[in-house]
């Protein structure tokens, strides 16, 4: 099959199926996702033990003797995140920093006291000053206060000189702040709406009031939760994730959404009611949370890990991730490695129990249809706990890319995963059957005067020289190392050097439906591609593919091209480019001289009058001109701004904008300067002379 030439830059093209197989296929894909959707979709990435240990450099690297970022809100979500990722830190520098935030405002004496309780301090007990800011704060109206106050007063171990009534009367106040339209929590009474974020920090406070509350004061953090399911109708939606946000952003999404989720997970559980998001929406929302793993907020960092933990805390709703071990096979591996191998964790690549693994369809896409090449397959379990493998090169796969369906099914779970995962097939390719033609005629093959055999990377025994009204006829087979398959491929190509002028010259090549490659150069009717320019030209054959691991470029040899016709100039592509002349917009016509002159006179004439009533009354009346130093502030005060006109006059004469602007810079500093104390003794001259005059 003689295959029609394109010059350089032209791509493959794919046959376009008939209307009615894209509508079979249509069909089946939207069966597919049907199907899918009857299943929770896993989270698609976790917190794995080397993101665990970039975290902690990432945190460790802000420190500066012992103390983070010198800072005690920093100090305590470092510390917090060390603790959790099994990290090391200086225990005493931290403390003894977080006993001086003791003596601080109410927020200092919160970090202060996590710190003490997360690093485990020696503090036998508060000092008196710690208690006194923490009932006063809970005499304030701010919800901050109040749950900065109530946890440093839990975290402190309860001191004995905070007011149990007051640490009480806190459930009625966070009540009280409640938005009734929304539900939501608001800061201080004066707010107009509720927030998100101050609702996760009033449940979280609650939570912790609960035990102390009397029975009504417990009825009423009851039906706080009863409304839950409202809040989480405020969320929002992106793809596969879940998120809330602060009222006016001033607040970041992640530190919103981790208030608002550990808030619920604290009321929850001192309830006693469970869980209050179904597996979706913890799948969403550690969806979000692993999205944010990378991050160089100390406290961005804190509101990822311990959010990620509220998603992972509920045994039957722990969201269960499938990764692929690797994403590519290689059709010549052998044993394990050619088999296909997934991993099975929570969000932080820990194994879960497993009934089983199961391919439920693997399947690849062609011009028409969506084949499925293997189905219902079960993985069998290896010596590591979290890792399932199948045999997939047994169904001998072509090289392509491969989407595959999974399904999960955890043991103490209530749902069943369904995870959809893409994985390439490479193969090593050869060539064979490489055959080239001169022929007289480009009809068929039987007038060739020349033909060449030629095995891979060898070139043709001699200049194989083509007249203009021959053509040149190319042809080649690609197959598969392992299956000895034809195979079609993404890019092949044939180029043409010129060995004088160095231009190129490329020719897509496409393949038969027997996947062979046929190739032609007609001169009569591709001379033109060539610039109609006669010589010796360097041929090569181009293979390249995303699913093949061998792609080269194979020096074919030399050709002479005979060809006729006048020769295009070669355009340099090295080298100066040509000047480009621009023709800008002619200047306006100014006007004559004599009306410039007219209106310089008209500019100036109130001067000329100013001296002019000089003159006439013979005295200039400088009463007011202050004396002693003020005289000096005054002056000054002249004198710059007869500097800043000059810089004016400067400018109108030689001085460009950036220079003027310099200038008038720094005369401003002078004139600030001595024009306010100036206008200050102005004033204050004129309010004595007002109160003589009432006098």
């Amino acid at each position: 099959d003689r295959v029609s030439t394109q010059s350089t830059g032209a791509s493959s093209s794919i046959n376009q199926p008939p209307m009615k197989n894209q509508a079979i296929l249509l069909l089946v894909s939207f069966a597919f996702v049907l199907v899918l959707s009857a299943y929770n979709q896993g989270p698609t990435d976790y917190f794995s033990s080397s993101d665990a240990d970039s975290l902690v450099k990432m945190v460790l690297a802000k420190k500066d003797k012992g103390i983070f970022q010198n800072n005690i809100g920093d100090t305590h979500y470092a510390v917090k995140i060390i603790k959790q990722l099994k990290g090391t830190y200086d225990d005493k520098t931290v403390c003894d920093f977080a006993v001086k935030g003791l003596k601080g405002d109410i927020e200092s004496i919160y970090h202060s006291a996590q710190v003490i309780q997360t690093a485990g301090c020696s503090l036998k007990i508060a000092p008196e000053e710690t208690a006194q800011t923490i009932n006063k704060a809970l005499q304030s109206d701010s919800l901050l206060d109040y749950y900065h106050a109530v946890t440093s007063y839990f975290s402190l171990g309860k001191p004995a000189s905070v007011s149990g009534d007051s640490i009480r009367s806190v459930v009625h106040k966070l009540i009280d702040l409640q938005d009734e339209d929304q539900e939501t929590f608001k800061r201080t009474p004066t707010q107009k709406e509720g927030s998100i974020f101050y609702t996760g920090l009033a449940f979280t406070a609650l939570s912790k009031l609960y035990g102390l509350a009397s029975p009504d004061d417990q009825g009423l953090i009851n039906g706080v939760l009863e409304n839950i399911p409202n809040l989480l109708s405020l969320s929002e939606a992106d793809d596969d994730t879940l998120h809330f946000s602060h009222q006016d952003n001033t607040i970041s999404r992640l530190r919103t959404t981790y208030a608002i989720v550990q808030g619920i997970l604290d009321l929850s559980e001192a309830l006693g009611a469970g869980a209050q998001f179904d597996a979706e929406k913890v799948i969403q929302l550690a969806n979000y949370f692993v999205q944010q793993k990378y991050t160089n907020s100390i406290s961005e960092a804190h509101a990822f890990l311990f959010g990620l933990l509220a998603c992972n805390h509920y045994p039957q709703l722990k969201p269960v991730v499938l990764s692929l071990v690797r994403g590519s096979i290689q059709t010549s591996a052998k044993g394990e490695e050619g088999h296909v191998k997934v991993r099975v964790t929570d969000v932080f690549g820990q194994a879960v129990p497993t009934t089983s693994v199961f391919l439920i369809r693997a399947s690849h896409q062609n011009a028409s249809s969506d084949l499925t090449i293997l189905s219902n397959q079960e993985l069998k379990a290896t010596s590591d706990p979290t890792v399932f493998s199948l045999n997939f090169l047994a169904t001998k796969p072509e090289p392509r890319l491969y989407v595959m369906n999974f399904r999960v099914t955890p043991k103490n779970s209530t749902q069943t995963i369904e995870a959809v995962r893409s994985i390439k097939v490479v193969a090593s390719i050869k060539v064979e059957d490489v055959v080239l033609v001169v022929s007289d005629r480009y009809e068929d093959d039987s007038t060739e005067t020349k033909k060449f055999a030629l095995e891979y990377n060898q070139k043709l025994p001699e200049v194989v020289r083509v007249e203009s009204d021959q053509s040149l006829v190319l042809s080649f087979k690609i197959k598969s190392v392992v299956s000895n398959r034809a195979i079609a491929v993404h890019q092949a190509s044939v180029r043409f050097t010129h060995l004088l002028t160095g231009e190129d010259v490329y020719f897509n090549v496409k393949p038969s439906l027997s996947r062979s490659y046929k190739f032609s150069v007609i001169l009569e009717k591709t001379s033109h591609l060539f610039h109609n320019r006669s010589g010796e030209y360097r041929i090569s054959l181009i293979i390249g593919d995303a699913f093949i691991d061998n792609s080269f470029e194979w020096d074919l040899g030399s050709v002479f091209l005979s060809v006729e016709g006048e020769q295009v100039p070669v355009k340099p592509t090295r080298g100066p480019k040509p000047p480009i002349n621009h023709l800008f917009r002619q200047p306006a016509p100014r006007p004559p001289m004599e009306v410039s002159i007219a209106f310089t006179f008209a500019v100036l004439a109130p001067i000329l009058v100013l001296l002019i009533g000089f003159v006439i009354l013979g005295t200039v009346n400088l009463s007011n001109f202050p004396s002693g130093v003020n005289a000096v502030f005054a002056t000054g005060f002249i004198l710059s701004l007869v500097g800043i006109i000059f810089v004016y006059y400067l400018y109108w004469v030689k001085l460009n904008l950036f220079q003027a602007l310099s200038y008038v810079g720094i005369l401003s500093i002078p004139v600030v300067f001595f024009g306010n104390r100036t206008l200050k003794f102005l004033a204050l001259k004129r309010i004595s002379s007002e109160k003589t005059h009432t006098d």
